[in-house]
């Protein structure tokens, strides 16, 4: 992999990577080589991967990297972030048990923990005779739905199979997504295939059970810009949990329809399902046929009504049944008999989403030479992303004040669509822009973030094309 293949700017790149090198090699390790994993942005189809249907994202081109270096030892790895103050460096040895290694730490390095117990779950003798530094950076915008911990989990696991012979990055996404639930989200897979596996120049279609991708072209002459709502998106922490709380919001409502249909009692015919298994079940061919479905089902439930709905003895029975993590721990916090769940809209969207990402692939995949379909196809697309934003905010409610005031300003600058991206209440969002716009958009949208009082462009406002995947150097 060639810098200029993954950077607009390599001049620069080459003094942030010679830094890392540097670093590692100051304190007497042998450099080995780098790794590195990109952030990702979705164009469309969000809260669908871990609802099991497909999702369509782009890597991007900022990135973490991690300088790899050994010397003698005894197996002892030591994790360092060129920028301590904020990251603290830490340590473990890779002859313990990977359980042992990867726990919630509140850390940067929870997320290296963890790609180190995906590395293990991939070569189960993984461990070291020798000592090894790690030395990174990052440029993902902590906090931004671009997928800043999924692109540091994913670096970790290359840099900790760094001497295999070869390694299998379909085959690891799956491994890393499963890894980084046990430090952090129930998430659904997308940002680890995309991060480790993108194609240069090309939207991924990405599906699941089993997870397989492909690859559609990005239209010539149309630049991706994203944007920033200057508000975090925290989602393991933040804003009441409410990932996770999302994630059960449409068990629950799996979990209904499926009591529905089989005419059994939930609670002793347990089974957790993703909509698209409930979409399998029922036997629609779209998932757009399950609306009529999904708008049956109750607007809200407390926990002690869903409870009895499912026919569990208790709320605490029902948390421990159908609401657990990978990792054993339970997707609500702080619940009580009275903790409401939305569930009708939340299903209404999933549905609704993952339809229009199976046509935005259609689109996209059959772009036409010919100018005036073009515009047309284009057209479409602008009103899939639309459609997709007007739902996440409206029946996901996972969009924000800050993020509506920011897809305005975007618009309104020349981007012909605009949506949130990542899993929203903060975070960043995406546009489409004509190429011949582009130097007009950065031009209103610097204004309006210099209006804000923001003086780092750079770290809010940026033009990229679809990036490539996940690698060595």
């Amino acid at each position: 992999m060639d810098l200029t293949q993954i950077y607009s700017n390599p001049e620069s790149q080459q003094q942030r990577y010679a830094a890392l090198k540097t670093e590692l090699e100051s304190q007497g390790y042998a450099f080995v080589r780098y790794a590195r994993a990109p952030g990702r942005v979705n164009l469309i189809s969000e809260h669908t991967d871990y609802n099991g249907y497909q999702v369509s994202p782009i890597a991007i081109e900022n990135d973490f990297v991690f300088a790899i270096g050994t010397k003698a030892g005894s197996g002892i790895v030591t994790i360092q972030h060129m920028d301590p103050s904020e990251h603290p460096t830490d340590s473990f040895d890779s002859r313990e048990s990977a359980a042992s290694i990867a726990h919630p730490n509140g850390e940067w390095s929870q997320y290296v923990r963890a790609g180190f117990h995906a590395a293990r779950t991939y070569n189960e003798n993984l461990s070291y005779e020798f000592d090894l530094l790690l030395v990174g950076s990052g440029t993902v915008p902590l906090g931004s739905g671009l997928s800043s911990s999924s692109a540091l989990t994913c670096c970790s696991a290359l840099a900790f199979l760094a001497f295999e012979k070869e390694v299998d990055k379909v085959k690891l996404a799956q491994m890393v997504a499963k890894s980084e639930a046990t430090v952090a989200i129930e998430g659904g897979g997308m940002d680890q295939a995309i991060s480790l596996n993108a194609e240069l120049g090309k939207v991924a279609v990405i599906k699941f059970n089993p997870l397989s991708l492909s690859f559609v072209k990005l239209p010539e002459g149309i630049r991706v810009a994203v944007f920033s709502s200057m508000k975090d998106s925290k989602k393991a922490t933040g804003d009441s949990n409410f990932y996770n709380t999302r994630v059960a919001e449409c068990r629950a409502g799996c979990a209904l329809l499926y009591q529905k249909y089989t005419k059994q009692e939930f609670a002793s015919n347990v089974k957790i399902n993703m909509c698209a298994d409930i979409q399998t079940l029922y036997g629609k061919k779209s998932p757009s046929q399950m609306l009529s479905e999904s708008e049956e089902l109750p607007e809200k439930l407390s926990l002690k009504q869903l409870a009895e709905q499912l026919h569990y003895k208790s709320v605490d029975e029902l948390m421990n049944s159908l609401f657990t993590t990978q990792a054993g721990g339970i997707l609500l916090k702080n619940y009580t008999d009275k903790t409401q769940l939305t569930i009708q809209k939340r299903l209404n969207h999933v549905y609704s989403e993952a339809f229009r990402a199976q046509m935005f692939e259609r689109v996209l995949s059959n772009i036409s030479d010919d100018d005036h379909e073009r515009l047309h196809q284009l057209s479409a697309i602008s009103n899939f992303m639309k459609e997709s934003h007007v739902s996440c905010k409206d029946d996901y409610e996972c969009s924000c004040q800050e993020l509506e005031e920011v897809i305005r300003a975007a618009t309104n600058s020349g981007a012909f669509c605009a949506r949130l991206t990542g899993a929203g209440m903060g975070g960043f969002a995406v546009g489409l822009i004509h190429a011949q716009d582009d130097e007009e958009f950065m031009a209103k949208m610097t204004a309006f973030y210099m209006s804000k009082g923001i003086k780092n462009i750079e770290d809010v406002l940026f033009l990229t094309d679809a990036g490539i995947g996940g690698g060595y150097l």
